[in-house]
This record gives structure tokens, C-alpha cells and sequence, in this order.
């Protein structure tokens, strides 16, 4: 299993195991990002050989790189975005190298964000690319850009679920 930096909840689960199928649920504004996050920069700072991508939704791929810099760096994301140029060389030096790897993957404006494209590039990355852990924060924001069926919101996201249970069981 890949241990988590929580100790409770390390001893209650055990770590998360490979080929498992974790969804971290909360309400609106809590926080799921940002523990989200955390538990890929303690990853890359503990586990740096497991191959994460990351599928931070609501984000262009130039965000979430930066978010771990400024874990990194201790600083807040938005000081980071507003003024890099400040970060001193050695600093954005040391913060830049924790991202810059093959072990890291962010998601690009050209993705097609539907819950297809979503599906097929997760194969893709586990079976071409041997990903260890696949982030994919914010499952609405994957409903809402692939047109709500019918059935509903909640019945598309159901259905989506399902077809990261398949795919997580299959491979």
C-alpha cells in the first residue's frame, strides 16, 4: 500500500492500496483541494518515485505546479503568482526541480474535460505510462463540461463513478 502522512487515518486504512478507488467527499469550501495537495507534496517529498497525475480541474496546468512550489516554499500560493520574481534563484531553483520530473503529470487547456476523455486517458496512463496514483479533483466540474444528461447531475456523476470503479477493478 502507499502510506498516508496522517497517522490515524494511516493506522485505520492501512495506507491506500494500489488499484484502490478512494473519493475524499466534503462540502463545499472545506478544504478537499488543498488536502489534496498536501498529500501529493508529502508524496513527492517522502515517495518521489510514485508517478502522480494530477486532474485539478478548475485549474490550467500552470497552477498546479505552482501550488506545490509554494508548499514547498512556505509560502501562499497567491504570493507565489503574484510575485515569482521575488522567490530567490537558489529557492525557485529547489521548489521548481519538485515538480519538474516524469513523475508528475498536470493536465493541459487541450485535454478534452469530459468523462470520457477522463476515462481514456486514466487507461492510458496506467497501462502505457504506468501511473501509480491518479488525482482527479472536482468530479462536478467533469459533469458540467460533458452537458448534463437527462437524467440529471447526480445521475451523471453516479454514472461516471461507475465507470472509475470499472476501470480501477480492470486494471
Amino acid at each position: 500500500s502507499i502510506p498516508l502522512p496522517w497517522p490515524g487515518l494511516n493506522a485505520g486504512l492501512s495506507g491506500l492500496e494500489y488499484s484502490g478507488f478512494y473519493i475524499f467527499l466534503a462540502g463545499t469550501g472545506t478544504g478537499k483541494s488543498t488536502v489534496l495537495r498536501e498529500l501529493v507534496y508529502w508524496y513527492r517529498i517522502n515517495l518521489p518515485e510514485l508517478k502522480i497525475a494530477n486532474f485539478f480541474l478548475e485549474e490550467n496546468e500552470t497552477v498546479t505546479p505552482l501550488a506545490y512550489m509554494a508548499l514547498e516554499l512556505n509560502i501562499p500560493l497567491g504570493t507565489l503568482r503574484r510575485d515569482i520574481k521575488d522567490v530567490p534563484d537558489l529557492d525557485y531553483v529547489r521548489a521548481k526541480k519538485l515538480v519538474d520530473t516524469d513523475n508528475l503529470m498536470f493536465i493541459g487547456k487541450e485535454f478534452g474535460r469530459n468523462a470520457d476523455s477522463i476515462i481514456s486517458y486514466i487507461e492510458y496512463l496506467v497501462q502505457v505510462k504506468h501511473f501509480d496514483l491518479i488525482i482527479i479533483d472536482h468530479i462536478s466540474y467533469i459533469i458540467g463540461r460533458s452537458g448534463v444528461s437527462k437524467n440529471g447531475e447526480r445521475r451523471d456523476i453516479d454514472e461516471f463513478l461507475y465507470k472509475l470503479q470499472d476501470i480501477t477493478q480492470r486494471l
